[in-house]
């Protein structure tokens, strides 16, 4: 097939610059047609509005908008940095809620750039079109630009940020927080990615410096920056007048104090509002993504609002709480049509529909394909994955003159993909980072990115696929920071610190921190941790020392006394400190010494099946989980027997590495076995083993109290014969009748929470083969040296960066607030737990509830149902047969269920405060 140079592209762009008011393109579909407006918009550099019928077409849309126009690593073009997203709130205002600080941020970005940029793109649903917005003038109007050198109001800066909606704190870690210290204001504008450091001497600004929000280190010096609201309610002085004016508000407030909700009172604080249509320019083009679903989505959406309206209305009445005006705040669908039509516009419909003639152009794209449905990767009759099906067309779209782009999300599963490739004879592969770097011509090439479909284009030669369509969907993740060098700073508990915790310095002793203070010293402006100690004394701490430092931690909860600068007390404690460590050394010496005379399994290295599974992880590893597996892997092929404790909060990885060491264990021959202490718990850890390894042909069981006696005999048989690989199991797995033909892993989940017998019994184990523990809230370390026995020990610190913190309320029981939390979360598809720690009247609590909210499907769970109906209802809620659990704190320990994302806690002062925080982190 010779290369064809995009005539699509070419024609389109001829209509376009011609002044043709409307271009229709059919037969673009998935990826392709973000492909395609990513082209568009390179070739004329215009203003564009992107529509798209729904709120995930339109974040689908603008990721892979993204991937097609970000520049990739060290690349020279970046077009993605005018790319916006104007999306609607993610919560109703009118519930008393306002929405999350990043949705805000998103939305008042994309106003700035339709303002200031010259051909911003901002991506929208027609749901956002619909609702209007602060006016365009009280925007500029609240907008600040501050230049390092040039005098400006301090005090008169602070008063505006609170206007715009700014929340003083004592950290700035999310947009719309600030904070002041002396003549240092730290705040997060939605315009930037990094929050902002602006230091002042009197009125004037002697520098401004972006810095990290987990670290709160600076990272670089600006010259200028821009302030913008955090915020569409900008409660100046005459919006408060002209609100008080209309009528009472929903909380007493002081002036520019911002309240929940506030973005449903718009109309009380400006005398006009505006659409997304009025910050377009004129001269911009729209991009319409299957105009004929909008109707009906604008139709959906109005009526939702006015459904809400009533609701949250005569709830307000009920209780005497004042209400919004909300007359004003919607667009109707026909005017959003007419604004639309108004200007040029480029329409792209995956249907061609017949028989209907309509002004403008028209472009058919044909042979346009995705090959999710044809991609197979296994072979059946051995039951197993394999990539030759993949590698082998690949091989022909190349001979074909084909441009063939593998995309995956990070350069260890790029590179992992090439070798996999080159293992079936498809050589020649080059790593790329960001489409933009690819070459035009034909070839392999493995790109660095994230793009959930590909597609394949015979007309232009074009052949993409992704990560997600040869190993299965992902669970998204947000890019990983940069992570500080391993001699810097450990933020990862000091950034939670406050003035006055207390803290110990390594040469030290126990001080007071103080804070975080800018000093000029010999003419250069550094930063320092403030550390007091006994007598006033005052340490100055450098940022970059910081190590030295950590939280202190004592053994009840006195404070401790702070130690003297300089005096003997830090010492005495010290010396005492290494002969308890020295003891201890020498213990472990000898404990070390028997293991190594002890001689285990010695597993293979990882080969190219270990590579292929490590691909099909639906996550990028974070650091520490890198550095845990290769611990991990080390143990294993060494001689001596594994020993290991894995450390890590909920959510951090830590059964990808069980996982890990699991295949490697069954590709050398060996059975698993995973040991869990509670039932609940095994039946999530089957359905997390078992389709991660059923596709390479492993064998899954799972031994509980869930199971009857004839189903356990039968499993404890095939344990025995080989026929099973690997089997999770309760304390039932501890007992004699249990045997195995050829264990070599075990792996204990929250060992701690096993009894004294138990651990008695896993001592057999010890010796004989390799033995993996994985914890998230391990024992104190003098019960862990006692009862658990010292083993070697990795710490899994590094979460999933970027992710959407837990947003915690406290409130009085209110069924509107039950039910508009429910409502909301099964709307956006997710489920709900409602917890009531009380059995005897949890079932009337389940039947208020269901009166409550009738269009849901409720369930009870709790520890004293009959094992079977327990099993059946865990199962029906894992398989989302169930909307809302009503349950105990059953659901407390280890359970993970992705698509539970809200969870309710009645009676909550009835709970210990690591009870919550268990349930907080389900």
């Amino acid at each position: 097939m010779t290369y064809v140079s995009r005539p699509p592209l070419d024609t389109v762009r001829r209509w376009i610059e011609d002044g043709e008011k409307r271009v229709e393109i059919n037969g673009l579909t998935g990826s392709a047609s973000a492909w395609f407006i990513s082209r568009v918009l390179q070739d004329i550099p215009r203003p564009c509005l992107v529509v798209a019928p729904g709120r995930k077409d339109a974040e689908r849309l603008e990721r892979e908008l993204s991937f097609f126009m970000s520049e990739g690593r060290n690349s020279k073009c970046d077009h993605s940095a005018h790319l916006q997203k104007f999306l609607p709130y993610d919560i109703t205002p009118l519930a008393g809620l306002s929405p999350h600080s990043r949705v805000l941020s998103w939305r008042i970005r994309s106003l700035f750039s339709l303002i200031e940029d010259d051909s911003p793109v901002v991506v929208a649903p027609v749901e956002a079109l619909c609702f209007k917005t602060l006016p365009k003038q009280a925007f500029v109007d609240a907008l600040d630009y501050l230049a390092a050198g040039e005098e400006a109001d301090r005090d008169g800066l602070i008063e505006r940020l609170e206007a715009c909606g700014y929340e003083r704190c004592p950290l700035v870690e999310e947009y719309g927080d600030y904070s002041v210290r002396g003549g240092v204001i730290d705040l997060f504008s939605p315009q930037y990615s990094f929050p902002v450091r602006l230091e002042f001497n009197g009125d004037r600004v002697e520098s401004i410096r972006r810095f990290d929000p987990v670290g709160q280190r600076s990272r670089g010096v600006l010259d200028e920056v821009v302030i913008l609201p955090a915020c569409e309610v900008i409660m100046n002085e005459s919006g408060l007048r002209r609100a008080r004016s209309m009528g009472r508000l929903p909380q007493p407030h002081e002036a520019a104090k911002r309240f929940p909700g506030q973005e449903a009172w718009l109309r009380h604080f400006y005398e006009s509002l505006d659409t997304l249509f009025d910050y377009f320019p004129g001269n911009g083009i729209v991009i319409a993504l299957e105009p004929r679903r909008f109707g009906r989505a604008a139709a959906s959406v109005l009526d939702s609002f006015g459904a809400d309206v009533e609701k949250f209305r005569l709830e307000a009445a009920e209780k005497g709480s004042p209400f919004p005006e909300t007359d004003g705040l919607t667009v109707d669908a026909a005017n959003v049509y007419e604004r639309i039509n108004d200007l040029q516009k480029i329409e792209i419909d995956p249907l061609t529909l017949e028989g209907q003639e309509s002004p403008g152009c028209r472009l058919e794209v044909t042979g346009l394909s995705s090959d999710s449905e044809e991609l197979e990767v296994r072979l059946a009759a051995r039951g197993r994955v394999s990539l030759s099906p993949m590698a082998e067309k690949a091989a022909r779209r190349l001979s074909a003159g084909d441009r063939v782009v593998v995309v995956s999300r990070t350069e260890k599963q790029a590179s992992r993909l090439q070798e996999i490739f080159e293992n079936y004879n498809v050589t020649g592969g080059r790593i790329v980072y960001g489409w933009c770097n690819l070459p035009a011509g034909t070839g392999l090439y493995f790109c660095v990115g994230h793009l959930a479909r590909g597609f394949t284009w015979p007309e232009i030669g074009l052949y993409v696929v992704t990560e997600d369509e040869i190993f299965g969907a992902k669970s998204r993740r947000a890019p990983l920071r940069p992570r500080p060098s391993e001699s810097g700073i450990k933020w990862s508990s000091f950034s939670q610190i406050k003035p006055g915790d207390f803290v110990v310095h390594e040469d030290h002793g126990i001080g007071r921190y103080g804070g975080l203070l800018t000093m000029n010293v010999n003419s250069r402006v550094n930063d320092f941790v403030v550390v007091e100690y006994a007598g006033s004394d005052r340490l100055y701490v450098p940022a970059d020392r910081i190590g030295v430092l950590q939280l202190y931690a004592g053994a009840d909860e006195r404070d401790p006394k702070l130690d003297q600068l300089g005096g003997r007390s830090w010492n005495t404690v010290k010396t005492k400190a290494k002969k308890s460590v020295k003891r201890i050394a020498r213990q472990l010496v000898e404990l070390y010494a028997l293991r190594r005379h002890r001689s285990g399994f010695s597993f293979s290295p990882p080969d190219n099946l270990f590579s292929e599974f490590e691909a099909s992880f639906e996550h990028e590893e974070t650091p520490d989980q890198v550095k845990a597996i290769e611990d991990v892997l080390a143990d294993m092929i060494s001689e001596r027997p594994m020993d290991r404790l894995i450390c890590g909060d909920v959510g951090f990885g830590k059964t990808e590495i069980a996982l890990r060491a699991a295949f490697k264990a069954i590709s050398d021959g060996k059975q698993v076995a995973v040991l869990v202490p509670t039932t609940l718990l095994a039946e999530q850890h089957y359905e997390t083993f078992r389709p991660r390894l059923e596709p390479f042909g492993v064998r899954v069981g799972v031994l509980s109290r869930f199971k009857t006696r004839s189903e356990q005999s039968e499993l404890l048989a095939r344990l025995r014969s080989g026929a099973v690989d690997v089997v999770v199991g309760t304390h039932r797995l501890l007992q004699k009748d249990v045997e195995f033909k050829d264990l070599g892993l075990l792996v204990v989940d929250e060992e701690q929470r096993f009894g004294v017998k138990q651990k008695e019994a896993l001592k057999k184990y010890r010796s004989l083969v390799d033995v993996l523990a994985i914890t998230a809230t391990p024992v104190p370390r003098t019960l862990h040296m006692s009862m658990m026995g010292v083993r070697d020990l990795t710490v899994i610190e590094t979460p999933p960066q970027d992710r959407f913190s837990i947003e915690t309320y406290l409130s009085s029981y209110d069924e509107g607030v039950v039910s508009g939390a429910v409502e909301r979360e099964l709307a956006r598809g997710g489920q709900v737990f409602f917890v009531h720690n009380r059995v005897h009247n949890i079932e009337s609590i389940a039947d208020s509830l269901r009166s409550l909210l009738p269009g849901a499907r409720f369930a009870v769970a709790h520890g004293q149902m009959k094992e079977r109906d327990l099993e059946r209802t865990m199962k029906d809620f894992l398989s989302r047969r169930i909307d809302v659990l009503v349950c105990t704190t059953i659901i407390d320990s280890g359970l993970d269920i992705p698509s539970a994302n809200t969870i309710i806690i009645n009676e909550v002062d009835r709970m210990g405060l690591a009870q919550v925080y268990q349930l907080r982190g389900r």
